[in-house]
């Protein structure tokens, strides 16, 4: 049989199924959010390069109207193709990806305005009688995007009949958010302000979203999927989008996103010829993988820990390529040890070195997650929001058979690329 290509950072479907790239199907998780996940308002929490826009894409592909005809196509072999909700190919898909905002104070306006405008635009291309004209779409009309995202709400709902409605998918909605927050809660602070009169951009923007709901009212919006890394940003502005619930921690929804240990065994068997590695086994790569990409658990009574997938794939394709085992200094995440320090600057220096040191002595965090972590409220997260935070992020994740024993979520770093980030802080914060 011939194996499989790996194409890294890939994040649409239908390119991976056209090139004959590595996919494993997930397509089972679409069911589940629609009967298992008691909302239709779903924020779906993980780390970076964990494959959160690949999923957004699956779900794009399966409930866009304009996806129908590319229904085989995209879904042929998977779960779903034989176990197709009455759902699918049956919305109007809107997709925003936040990961372009930036991250500037002063540019963060004018680029979120852009790229809300950037998806209007290509939802008008496929939908134009129910998008906006070129007139409605000139930025310069418009002092930010919730003045834009107000035109294009008004202007579906009014030309929809009935029956018809919206699904919203909101990639990487707190990427520029996190950026802004690790460096300047100032910053922060104004962007998700719930302050009357000086509402923050996020705020305004999903308060508009959540006006136009149908859950709450006869809005054109009937369900969404949004990813992100952590909760802050929706918690902290309040009552302006408290129709999402976070099923992140559900048991249900543990494996939606990452490798298992058994797709990543599938995923070495589909793309590796060992006959040209000689010296290398797939026991080898897996414990390698193990101890750098893996080690990771949402829930604290999962039964399988999983892979940080976008990495391992990273790796294969680096081994594959050059015949040989990679450098992990090439494939590891080298930029999140300087965003460590401006995360840990966010509370207090005992807490800070209560947790560091708990890192370094190898001892677990013993804690729960708070409900909410709304930075508006406070100018220090205390311990068990920047826990939080940490482990939203992935620096932290939960030792399930640890948490059992305790009876409460036990936290410890996931794997060898994050113990050596802590290790090499708390060497230069406390000597």
């Amino acid at each position: 049989m011939a194996l499989k290509k790996v194409i890294v950072g890939m994040r649409s479907l239908s390119e991976i199924r056209e090139c004959n790239s590595i996919y494993i199907d997930k397509t089972r998780f679409i069911d589940y959010l629609e009967n298992n996940a008691g909302t239709k308002v779903p924020v779906f929490l993980r780390p970076r390069r964990f494959g959160k826009s690949l999923t957004a894409d699956m779900l794009h592909c399966y409930y866009d109207i304009h996806e129908k005809d590319k229904f085989e196509k995209n879904f042929k072999g998977t779960w779903i193709y034989d176990h197709r909700t009455p759902l699918a190919s049956s919305y109007y898909v809107i997709h925003f990806d936040f990961s372009d905002v930036s991250s500037d104070s002063e540019d963060v306006n004018y680029t979120f305005l852009s790229s809300v405008g950037g998806s209007i635009k290509d939802f008008t291309k496929f939908y134009p009688d129910k998008g906006l004209t070129d007139e409605e779409l000139d930025y310069s009309r418009y002092k930010t995007a919730s003045d834009l995202m107000q035109i294009f709400l008004e202007n579906f709902t009014k030309k929809a009949k009935d029956g018809e409605y919206l699904y919203v998918i909101i990639d990487e909605y707190d990427h520029f958010a996190n950026e802004i927050l690790t460096r300047d809660k100032d910053a922060f602070k104004d962007i998700t302000s719930t302050a009357e009169g000086h509402e923050g951009l996020i705020k305004r923007f999903y308060a508009l979203l959540k006006k136009y709901y149908r859950g709450n009212r006869n809005g054109g919006i009937d369900g969404f999927f949004i990813t992100g890394m952590s909760s802050v940003s929706l918690d902290s502005v309040t009552s302006g989008f408290n129709i999402a619930t976070n099923i992140s921690s559900i048991s249900l929804f543990n494996e939606m996103i990452g490798f298992t240990h058994d797709e990543l065994s599938e995923v070495i068997d589909e793309t590796v010829d060992f006959s040209s590695l000689p010296d290398i086994s797939k026991e080898q790569l897996m414990q390698i993988m193990q101890e750098n990409f893996g080690g990771y658990a949402f829930c604290k009574y999962s039964n399988e820990k999983l892979f940080n997938s976008d990495l391992c794939l990273a790796f294969l394709e680096e081994l594959i390529s050059e015949n040989k085992l990679p450098d992990l200094e090439i494939i590891s995440l080298k930029d999140d040890a300087d965003k460590l320090n401006g995360m840990l600057n966010l509370c207090k220096d005992d807490d800070r070195e209560e947790i560091v040191q708990s890192i370094f002595n190898k001892e677990p965090i013993i804690m729960e997650l708070p409900d909410k972590m709304n930075l508006n409220s406070s100018n220090y997260f205390d311990k068990s929001k920047l826990v939080s935070l940490l482990y939203y992020l992935g620096y932290l994740t939960i030792d399930p058979e640890a948490s059992r024993e305790e009876g409460f979520t036990c936290f410890v770093t996931p794997n060898k690329v994050y113990e050596k980030m802590f290790l090499e802080y708390s060497r230069m914060a406390f000597g």
